[in-house]
């Protein structure tokens, strides 16, 4: 269900599809190409773990999901990507969400794996560890 690619093109495809809309309008295949970075990949969604400079060990959290796989099956495969993320060294994930990204704050819920939820006005904060 989750295995690790390098493929750019795949993880591109997936996170910059139209059904995305801007949520990942930032992302560059630099990401995938780092080998301090983590990408993993399923039939229906990607998520790509990008290493922080500070504190080390530490991962922001970058997530496209189908909108119509976002239910049991997206959650299965979040909760499984971050635990390989974990397996290969991750100390904490972290995940920025904005407001109207709830499936993003469902996601992280259901990882059942130490979440810390911070809520700010504009944004709010999702840490694994």
């Amino acid at each position: 269900m989750v295995t690790r690619t390098y493929d750019v093109e795949a993880v591109k495809a997936m996170m910059l599809h139209e059904s995305m809309g801007s949520a990942n309008a930032d992302f560059t295949v630099k990401e995938v190409q780092d080998s301090n970075n983590f990408a993993f990949i399923g039939e229906h969604g990607v998520v790509v773990f990008v290493k922080a400079e500070n504190p080390p060990d530490t991962y922001a959290i970058r997530v496209g999901i189908m909108p119509d796989w976002r239910g049991s099956w997206g959650i299965d495969f979040f909760r499984n990507c971050v635990d390989a993320a974990f397996k290969l060294g991750a100390a904490e994930l972290i995940g920025i969400y904005l407001p109207n990204q709830l499936e993003v704050k469902g996601l992280a819920i259901s990882a059942q794996r130490g979440v810390l939820i911070d809520e700010y006005e504009t944004f709010s904060v999702c840490r694994f560890y």
